[in-house]
């Protein structure tokens, strides 16, 4: 059960509160007068960890988490979020309001309406200009430079994201465009 927490202040980043249970997380970003920011919906944890990132500028993200476990014998890495990952909204909403009994209910409905919003947004987006962003259930989009940058910041996209422009057909790399948010990331030419 997800359970009430306070707004914690981090240096360096827009205040947060995180509410955790052993299925899911959610993690709730601040503007510095108390509006949301955007949210981060983790769910089915420990077994094929997604999640579903929204941001006030009205972007949604989904992503599964790879969990950074090799093998066995390998040392375990830092899980990173991953391109795809299948959004099954109807499981995702009824877990949601499960384990969200306890916390405001204003804030819940408000993450439901969203959760309904990002199934929506799943369908291809026609419009001019924008990038576009594959996912496993095919490619979402558009999103200007500016939504790209903040999903960049609160989505974590991995550096094998893969994106296209509008009118184009090739799909690149996220890391070719943005190398300072991928130092460690190959190089392509």
């Amino acid at each position: 059960m997800l359970k009430p927490a306070s707004i914690r202040e981090v240096k360096g980043d827009r205040p947060r509160m995180w509410m955790m249970d052993p299925y899911m997380d959610l993690i709730l970003w601040y503007l510095p007068e108390g509006a949301l920011y955007g949210f981060q919906l983790c769910y089915d944890k420990g077994r094929d960890e997604r999640s579903l990132t929204w941001l006030h500028t009205g972007v949604f993200t989904h992503t599964r988490i790879d969990s950074g476990e090799a093998g066995p014998l390998d040392a375990k890495g830092t899980p990173m979020p991953v391109a795809g990952g299948l959004y099954d909204y109807d499981e995702v909403r009824r877990q949601f309001q499960k384990r969200s009994a306890l916390i405001d209910p204003k804030l819940s409905e408000f993450v439901l309406l969203k959760l309904g919003e990002a199934n929506l947004a799943r369908l291809p987006a026609c419009a001019e200009g924008g990038i576009f962003l594959k996912q496993e259930s095919g490619e979402t989009g558009p999103v200007s430079e500016a939504q790209l940058l903040e999903l960049l910041r609160y989505s974590g996209l991995s550096s094998g994201q893969l994106l296209r422009f509008e009118g184009e057909s090739e799909w690149r790399r996220i890391s070719e465009f943005f190398p300072n948010q991928f130092p460690s990331a190959p190089r392509t030419t």
